[in-house]
C-alpha cells in the first residue's frame, strides 16, 4: 500500500501507565485510512511517519 500521511496525533499514554497508543490518517487513491498503533509499534512507526510524506508499506495487518 502506498499512502500520503495526512495527519498525525501525538503518542498518548494510558492512564494506568501500562501502554501507549498513536494514530494517523493516510490518503491513497481510494480515499482516507486511519491507522492506529499500540505499544512498541508506537515507538517504531511514529518517528518515520512525517505529515506530507509518502510511505509505502508491505506485509501489514489490517483489521476492521
Amino acid at each position: 500500500i502506498r499512502v500520503r500521511v495526512a495527519h498525525k496525533k501525538p503518542i498518548r499514554r494510558f492512564s494506568n501507565g501500562e501502554g501507549q497508543v498513536f494514530s494517523c490518517d493516510f490518503i491513497d487513491e481510494t480515499g482516507e485510512i486511519r491507522a492506529t498503533a499500540f505499544g512498541p509499534d508506537c515507538d517504531r512507526f511514529e518517528p518515520i511517519l512525517v505529515v506530507g510524506n509518502v510511505q509505502q508499506f508491505f506485509f501489514i495487518k489490517i483489521q476492521f
